[in-house]
Formats: structure tokens, sequence, C-alpha cells
């Protein structure tokens, strides 16, 4: 009797299963071809942007570079109104300085007039300003592109947070279709020739018609890929919605330590006295102390939390990723850091979706691996829809 009821509710429950992997594939489909396009370029944003616009990321001279307080200078007097808030350093011989610039808000009525962009390119060794560009815009101008397609990618251009909501809740529900594909690939009742009977999923058999083809190149490819499938659906989560899901949901098998800017929260006293020198000056200094190797590439003045970010590493450091300092920005204190790869079990797994989800984790493999998958992603997408069109017709 207990293996009726058994079989019996298998029998139920597949044909269920069937239902919600269609339905949950056909709300997914577009956004998971959309993700999946752009994600492959975005695998080697880099290299694209900067071989898309050498004016910008190319400097026109050679020469030691100038430190930062030359460089802020340069920008004020190129535009006064520009207020720095960013500062990406030259780590490779004959790259420009990106420097991230807000709107500085007038001093009599607190207003800020558009500036018309947010990145301006400098030559690192002779302070000339060779370009400026607003990051996100549209569309498809070559200066544009890489940027479009990452605020595509990420929260496909909606105002406010709705995209970044979005995103996060394709995700999510990826991530469970992605387990309920697997089952079906299973064989529907297990046997002593469990194995032989599941192998012909793995297989596009040859001979076939289009549809069975179609059919096969479906099943096939979400098998061979989903181990990366649910890795990226799971890393998706967590770079759209940590706080609200993926936080809470690793906290329950391991603890994750709260980041300088939960802990520290809103800061209330905006005034600087922290000068980006001065940041700079303390990063290196810091760094030394610990013994870090790693060049310093990056700083972010967070005027909201009353702090400097100072980042160590390229942009394709293989391995956990880049490491960061936090300065208090009145009087350069150090108030934490964030070094990948260190702390709990949940910090460890954390830390690892970031360059799990870019394929950096080992270097240029991974990134390739990642950028196919992005392509195995499109055709999921695109055989899955023919599949449900075939049996609808």
């Amino acid at each position: 009797m207990g293996g009726f009821v058994a079989t019996r509710r298998g029998r139920l429950t597949r044909p269920l299963m069937v239902v919600a992997h269609r339905c949950l594939g056909l709300a997914l489909a577009g956004f998971l071809a959309l993700a999946g396009l752009t994600g492959s370029v975005l695998t080697f944003q880099h290299e694209l942007d900067a071989w898309l616009n050498p004016a910008l990321f190319r400097a026109q001279t050679r020469g030691p570079a100038l430190p930062p307080s030359a460089l802020i200078a340069a920008l004020a007097r190129f535009e006064p109104r520009a207020q720095p808030i960013q500062l990406t350093l030259a780590t490779t011989p004959g790259m420009t300085v990106m420097i991230g610039v807000a709107a500085r808000p007038d001093p009599r009525t607190g207003a800020r007039a558009p500036l018309g962009y947010s990145q301006v390119f400098i030559d690192p060794a002779s302070g000339h300003i060779q370009g400026t560009r607003q990051s996100g815009a549209c569309c498809l101008q070559r200066e544009n592109l890489i940027g479009f397609l990452y605020d595509l990618h990420f929260t496909l251009h909606l105002p406010g947070l709705w995209g970044v909501w979005v995103m996060g809740v394709v995700a999510f529900v990826w991530m469970l279709d992605s387990g309920i594909g697997f089952y079906l690939t299973l064989p529907p009742r297990a046997a002593l020739s469990f194995w032989r009977r599941w192998a012909p999923a793995w297989k596009i058999k040859r001979d076939a018609g289009p549809a069975r083809r179609i059919y096969d190149l479906h099943r096939a490819n979400g098998l061979w890929f989903w181990p990366l499938l649910l890795m990226l659906a799971l890393s998706s989560l967590k770079l759209n919605l940590d706080a609200e899901i993926f936080k809470p949901m690793v906290s329950l098998f391991s603890p994750v330590t709260p980041t300088v800017y939960e802990t520290r929260g809103p800061f209330q006293n905006t005034e600087a006295l922290l000068s980006f020198d001065m940041a700079y000056a303390r990063g290196l200094q810091e760094a030394a102390r610990r013994g870090w190797d790693l060049p310093l590439s990056q700083l972010y003045h967070e005027r909201a939390y009353g702090l400097y970010a100072v980042r160590f590493g390229t942009p394709d450091t293989p391995g956990f990723g880049r490491r960061w300092l936090y300065f208090d920005h009145h009087d350069g204190h150090l108030l934490g850091d964030s070094i990948p790869g260190t702390g709990s079990a949940g910090d460890v797994f954390s830390a690892l979706q970031l360059p799990l989800h870019g394929g950096k984790l080992i270097g240029l493999p991974g990134r390739i691996l990642i950028c196919l998958t992005g392509v195995a992603i499109v055709l999921l997408s695109v055989t899955g829809v023919l599949i449900w069109w075939r049996k609808r017709r």
C-alpha cells in the first residue's frame, strides 16, 4: 500500500513540476536571455571599454604619475563645479586616471546644477583632461556602450531600485526553476539501470528531427551547465538582494559579519578634513604595515558615511577579489577592512559570490567559462520558448 501511494504521488508530482517549469521558464525567458547576452560581454568589460574608447583610456604622455592632489587640482581648473567622489588610478602603464564626479552644491542655495557627465579621464603624467562621459548613459555609442550594458544587466535601466529588485526576484525564481529543471531530467521511476536511463538526457541525438533536436539541445545544455547556472543564480541574488534575502539565508547556517557601512550607518557630520592625498597616503601606510603587495587602485569618498574607502588590487585580480581599507574622513583613523576569504564560513561564502559571478576566481579561464555560460543561458531561453510554442501549436 505504501509503495502504491508513493508511486501515485510521484506520478502526480512530475506533471506539476512540468507545468511549473514551463510557466516559470516562460516568465523568465526574456530576462535571462538579456542577462546572459549582456553578461557574456561584461566578463571582458574593462578590456572592451578600453578598446572601444582609446581616447579616454590611453594616456597621451609618458612619465611618473602626479599625486592625487595635482589631479584633483587639474579637475578643479577644468570644472570648478565638479566635486570628486572617486579616484581610479592607473595600475597599468600608459592608462589614464578616472575621476568620478558629482555636481558641487551651490553654497547659497544648496542646489546642484547638472554637469552632463560623471566621469573625467585625466593623463596621470601631465594632468591633461582627455575626455568626459556620463556613466550608464544610453545607448549604443562607443563611449556609452559598456556602461549601458552594465546597467541593463544589473537594473534593466529602470528608475530607482525597481530594476535591482526585479532582477533580484528573477534570480531567486531562476534558482528555484533550475532545481525543477534538473529534477525533470531524471528518469521518471527509480530503477537498477538509473545511470543508463539518464545518459540520453546528456546527449543530443544526431539523426533526430528538428523538434527532437531542439528538445535535446535544451535538456543537455541545461544539464552540462547546471552547476554554473545555479551558481550564477545564487550570486545574482547576492548582488541584487543581499540584505533582503541572501544574507538572512546564509545566516541560517553561519554568521555573516556586518560591513563597515552597516555598523557605521549614515553619518551626520559631513565635514571632511581628510583629502584624497591624505587618504592615499594612509592607505599605503596601512597596507605596508600589513605586508600587502597589491597596488592601490581606487579611492571612494563616501560622504554619506563620513569615510574614505581605499581599494587594493586590479579589476581582474584573480582569487577572492580586491581588499578594502576604510578611514574616517575627519581624522583619518582606521574604521575597518574587508579582506575576502577571511572570517566565518558565511563571510567566505558571501565573498565568493562576486568573483564567481564574473569568473575572476580562477582568472582568464574562469572568465571565458562564464562568457560561454552566458551564451548557454541565451540558448536555453530560446529553445525553451521554441519547445513551448511547438506544443502550443
